[in-house]
């Protein structure tokens, strides 16, 4: 795969054109690599996203480095259930997406400090597994359930204290469809049928 961040300096005539080169011969070997993908990877994901995965450097029985794993569980508001586990092993320290994308991985600690309320909201724990731009331009903080369906959480912009957790998804796969091929896309709350959004406050300390 050609380097992300190292280029042959070429005779472009703006950043524009050699961004617009570079996005081009990542996205050709990603392409490139799809025909040695298992059916397995078929199922799960569709050809747009296996797309995006394969240009951000995931590959089949991918694994996060040890010690970045151990330090992202080692963060969390309460030991992970095992599907959360299984999404940090394949996809941390991965930045999906092209220009608006979804970092997964490490959040800043003072992102997920209004954990205890969602708890209270939702009457679970969440566990965040990253942080996205895709939806707003103030990165949001994404979190997983229990049972691995995706949320997302941060400010509404109504004013400083005022925040908004919105169901995305019942999986990280159906996440990564709505997120990354639709764009701004979430699925109906399964217990309402309608958008799922909670509205709350969190003064700031």
């Amino acid at each position: 795969m050609p380097d992300r961040y190292e280029w042959v300096s070429l005779a472009f005539h703006n950043y524009r054109e050699a961004q617009l080169y570079r996005d081009n011969e990542i996205t050709r070997y990603a392409v490139g690599k799809l025909k040695s993908l298992s059916s397995g990877s078929w199922k799960r994901f569709s050809k747009p996203v296996l797309i995006e995965l394969l240009k951000a450097g995931w590959k089949e029985e991918r694994h996060a480095s040890p010690e970045y794993f151990k330090r992202l569980i080692s963060e969390m508001p309460a030991p992970p259930p095992a599907l959360v586990r299984e999404i940090l092993d394949e996809f941390a320290d991965l930045d999906l997406g092209s220009g608006r994308s979804f970092s997964v991985g490490e959040v800043y600690p003072e992102e997920v400090s209004r954990h205890a309320i969602l708890q209270r909201i939702l009457g679970q724990t969440l566990y965040p597994i990253g942080s996205t731009d895709i939806y707003c331009d103030d990165p949001l903080v994404v979190y997983a359930d229990g049972q691995g369906r995706i949320f997302i959480d941060g400010s509404n912009g109504m004013r400083e204290t005022s925040y908004l957790v919105e169901y995305v998804a019942a999986s990280f796969e159906r996440a990564l469809e709505l997120m990354l091929v639709r764009g701004e896309k979430q699925d109906p709350w399964p217990e309402t049928g309608k958008k799922g959004e909670w509205i709350y406050d969190f003064p700031e300390p």
